[in-house]
C-alpha cells in the first residue's frame, strides 16, 4: 500500500514565490517580545499578564476579533506593505513600525486558519486545512502594493494565516537584525507559560514556567533551568539545561551552554549539544547548523549532509533545494548533490517541476528532477503552480501559459490573467481597459473581453461585473454569475457576490446580504449586515448589532439577540449579552447562563471560565468542576491543565507559581517546600489566599 504524505502547506506558499510571512509591530515591543519568547495573542496576552508598550490594534478591532472568536489568534499577513499597518500608523497606535518576518512553517501548525481577505470582514472564507488556504488569491497577494489591482481584487490583498495563541522566536526569522540583544537562550521558550495548584495546596506549584503536555511530558522552568515532569508529577527529566521544546515523534530538543542538542524521553542525549540550530523532523531528518553552515542529520544522530551548505529547504518530491556561496541547487535524502549550486533563484519541486532562476541567461525557467531545463531560464517569471497541465509566465510585463516541455501554447499577450480554472482562463488584453474575458486552452476567445471585474470559476460559475448607471447618474458595479459557456445564468443586479460553496453564494444588496442557490434562487433574502463563513451546516449573521446563527436552508437556527458568538466546540457554542458569557447547545437553548466574565471554548470536555478576576473549570452542564480560585489557567491538554496563583508580599513584590491540576482539580505535583525549594527561593509568610 503506497503511503500518500499530505502537502504541506509551507510548501505550496514557496510553489507560488511566497518564502516568508509578515507581521507588523512597533519596536517598542521587541524587547518584550524576545523577553516572552515570541509573539502572543492579544488575549493570551491579556491573560498572561503581559503588558503591550505600543498595541496596533484598538478597541474596534479587538472587539471584532471577540465577535468573530479570533482573539487568541496571531494575524499574519503575506505583504510587508500591509494596509493595516499604514492606518496604525495614521491612528499613532505605532510610532517605529518594524516588519517580522516569519518563517512558512508556521502555516503547517495544528488549528492555523486561513482567510481569503481581512478575517474580520463580512462575507470572509475562513477556516483550517487547504479547504481555505485554496480559497486565498495568491497572485494578488505576492502583488508589492495594492495600487494597481481592480477594485474587487484589493479587499483579496489583505488576506491573513492565523496562528493559535502563540509564535515562537526562532520562527520570527529576522529577530536578531533589528537591533535589540538576543541571548542564546531567549526566545525558545515555549509557548505558554503556565501554572497548576490545586484548590488551597499552593505550597504544591513551585516552577517559574510551564509547557502543555506533549507524548506525556511537559517542559517545566525552575531556578533558570528547565527539565521535564511526567503526569504524575515526578520530574523524570531533571532541570539542567538553559531551554527545551516539546517531545515530538520521542525526541525533544534541548540547549546548554548555548548550543542544542536531542534527547529521548529517558532523558538521554541520543545527539548531543553540539549544534547552533536544530529544527524538527520531517521524514526522519531534521536540518542542523554549526558554524553558520547547515546539514541534515537522522534520528540516531548521524550527519548524513554534513554541514556545507548556506542554506537547506525542506524535502518535497525527494529532493531539497541547497544554497552555497549564493547558488542553488538540489540534494536528494543520501546528501548527493544531484542537480548542482548553479542557479541564482530556486523554488522547491512541484508536481515535477522546479522554477528556478539563471540570470546568466537572462531569466527564470523550470527544470526536472534529472536537472534538465525543460522550459528555458528566458520569462521575467515563471508561476511554480501547475494550473490544469499549463503554467502562467510573464514576459516583458504581459502573461501567457506554456506546457511542461516549454511549449508557449498562448503567447504573452495579456496585461492581466489568472490560472486555468474549469477549462477556462480569465484574461484582460489591455491595460486600464477593465475589458475581462475567458480563454480556452488554445487560447481562443470563448467568453469575449466586456466585463469590467471577474472571478475565477468556482462550482462550474464565474462572477462578473458590469458598470451600470445608478442613481444620480453614478457609474456602479453591478455583480452576477456566468457559466463556461458565457450565458449569464444569474443576471447582474448585486452590488456585491462571493463565489459559491457548496451549492450557495452570498449576495450583497444595498449593504445587505444574503444567500442565493446556483440557479439564481433566494435561499436567504438580503437582510444581514453580515454573513460568515458556514461551519458545521451553520453560518454566523448579523443584524441590528446583535449576532446569531442560519442553517443552509436559510432558517435563523439561533435568533440575533447576542453580542458576541463563537463557533461550535464539543456541541456547544460560546454566546455574550449583556457584557456576560455563557454557552448554547444547538438547539439555540442557553444551557450555561450568561453569568461570567469570559469563557473559553471546551476541552478534553471542561471549558475555561472567568468569574471576577478568577478562573477555574465547568463542565457542559455548566457546574464548575474546578472552582474559580486561580489567578492565571490554561485549556486542559492530555489531561492536564496549567493554573497560577499569585505570590504576593506585599505591593512591590509579585510573583506567579505554577503547576498542573487534573480533571478533579487535584494537583500532580506534590513536593513541599522544604523537599524542593531551598530557602531564599520563595517567601517565608503564607501565600496570601
Amino acid at each position: 500500500m503506497i503511503k500518500v504524505m499530505p502537502v504541506k502547506i509551507s510548501q505550496m506558499l514557496r510553489d507560488n514565490g511566497i518564502m516568508k510571512l509578515y507581521h507588523f509591530t512597533d519596536r517598542d515591543n521587541l524587547q518584550s517580545i524576545i523577553e516572552h519568547g515570541g509573539l502572543y495573542s492579544w488575549e493570551d496576552c491579556a491573560i498572561k499578564g503581559i503588558v503591550i508598550p505600543r498595541s496596533g490594534s484598538n478597541e474596534v478591532s479587538r472587539s471584532l476579533d471577540r465577535q468573530h472568536g479570533l482573539q487568541d489568534y496571531v494575524r499574519l499577513s503575506f505583504t510587508r506593505n500591509h494596509p493595516m499597518m499604514y492606518a496604525a500608523i495614521k491612528e499613532q497606535r505605532i510610532n517605529d513600525p518594524v516588519i517580522l518576518e516569519i518563517d512558512l512553517a508556521i502555516a503547517d501548525k495544528q488549528n492555523t486558519l486561513f482567510s481569503d481577505r481581512n478575517a474580520t470582514k463580512n462575507m470572509v472564507n475562513i477556516g483550517a486545512g487547504l479547504q481555505y488556504f485554496n480559497k486565498i488569491h495568491l497572485s494578488t497577494v505576492i502583488q508589492n502594493n495594492p495600487f494597481n489591482l481592480s477594485e474587487s481584487e484589493k479587499e483579496f490583498y489583505q488576506a491573513e494565516v492565523l496562528v493559535k495563541n502563540f509564535i515562537p522566536l526562532d520562527s520570527i526569522l529576522n529577530i536578531s537584525d533589528l537591533g535589540i540583544p538576543v541571548s542564546t537562550s531567549a526566545g525558545l521558550v515555549s509557548t505558554h507559560y503556565k501554572t497548576a495548584l490545586q484548590n488551597k495546596d499552593y505550597y504544591s506549584i513551585f516552577y517559574d514556567e510551564v509547557h502543555d503536555f506533549s507524548e506525556g511530558l511537559a517542559g517545566v522552568k525552575r531556578r533558570d533551568k528547565w527539565g521535564f515532569i511526567d503526569s504524575i508529577g515526578a520530574e523524570v527529566i531533571l532541570c539542567v539545561y538553559d531551554n527545551v521544546r516539546d517531545f515530538s515523534e520521542g525526541l525533544a530538543r534541548v540547549l546548554k551552554e548555548g548550543k542544542w542538542g536531542l534527547i529521548n524521553r529517558t532523558g538521554t542525549e541520543v545527539i548531543p549539544c553540539i549544534y547552533d540550530h536544530v529544527c524538527d523532523f520531517s521524514e526522519g531528518l531534521a536540518c542542523v547548523s554549526k558554524k553558520g553552515k547547515w546539514g541534515l542529520i537522522d534520528n540516531a544522530g548521524t550527519e548524513v549532509i554534513q554541514c556545507i551548505y548556506d542554506g537547506i529547504g525542506d524535502f518535497s518530491e525527494g529532493l531539497a533545494r541547497v544554497s552555497k556561496e549564493d547558488k542553488h541547487g538540489f540534494i536528494d535524502s543520501i546528501g548527493v548533490e544531484v542537480i548542482p549550486c548553479a542557479y541564482d533563484d530556486a523554488f522547491d519541486f512541484s508536481e515535477g517541476f522546479a522554477t528556478v532562476f539563471n540570470k546568466q541567461s537572462g531569466g527564470y525557467g523550470c527544470i526536472n528532477h534529472a536537472g534538465i531545463e525543460v522550459i528555458p531560464c528566458t520569462y521575467d517569471y515563471v508561476f511554480p503552480s501547475l494550473s490544469e497541465g499549463l503554467k502562467k509566465v510573464k514576459k516583458n510585463r504581459r502573461y501567457g501559459f506554456i506546457d511542461v516541455f516549454g511549449t508557449v501554447v498562448i503567447p504573452c499577450v495579456y496585461y492581466e490573467a489568472y490560472h486555468f480554472s474549469n477549462g477556462l482562463a480569465a484574461v484582460n488584453e489591455f491595460p486600464c481597459s477593465k475589458e475581462w474575458g475567458f480563454i480556452n486552452w488554445k487560447g481562443s476567445d470563448i467568453i469575449p473581453q466586456k466585463y469590467y471585474e471577474v472571478s475565477g470559476f468556482s462550482e462550474g460559475l464565474a462572477a462578473v461585473a458590469v458598470v451600470q448607471l445608478c442613481e444620480l447618474y453614478r457609474r456602479c458595479l453591478k455583480w452576477g454569475f456566468i457559466d463556461s459557456l458565457g450565458t449569464e445564468v444569474i443576471p447582474c443586479v448585486y452590488d456585491d457576490v462571493r463565489d459559491f460553496s457548496e451549492g450557495l453564494a452570498c449576495v450583497e444588496i444595498g449593504y445587505k446580504w444574503g444567500l442565493i442557490k446556483r440557479i439564481g434562487t433566494e435561499v436567504i433574502p438580503c437582510i444581514y449586515d453580515e454573513i460568515s463563513f458556514f461551519s458545521e451546516g451553520l453560518a454566523r449573521v448579523k443584524k441590528d448589532d446583535k449576532v446569531g446563527f442560519i442553517s443552509r436552508a436559510g432558517t435563523e437556527v439561533i435568533p440575533c439577540i447576542y453580542d458576541e458568538i463563537s463557533l461550535y466546540s464539543e456541541g456547544l457554542a460560546r454566546v455574550k449579552k449583556e457584557g456576560k458569557v455563557g454557552f448554547i447547545n444547538r438547539a439555540g437553548t442557553e444551557v450555561i447562563p450568561c453569568i461570567y466574565e469570559d469563557a473559553w471554548s471546551f476541552s478534553d470536555g471542561l471549558a475555561r471560565v472567568k468569574k471576577g478576576e478568577k478562573y477555574g473549570f465547568i463542565n457542559k452542564l455548566g457546574t464548575e468542576e474546578i472552582n474559580c480560585v486561580y489567578d492565571r489557567a490554561d485549556s486542559f491538554h492530555e489531561g492536564f491543565a496549567a493554573v497560577a496563583v499569585y505570590d504576593i508580599k506585599d505591593e512591590n513584590y509579585r510573583r506567579i507559581l505554577w503547576g498542573f491540576i487534573d480533571k478533579k482539580g487535584s494537583s500532580i505535583i506534590r513536593p513541599t517546600i522544604s523537599e524542593q525549594i531551598s530557602d531564599g527561593d520563595y517567601p517565608d509568610d503564607d501565600l496570601p489566599f
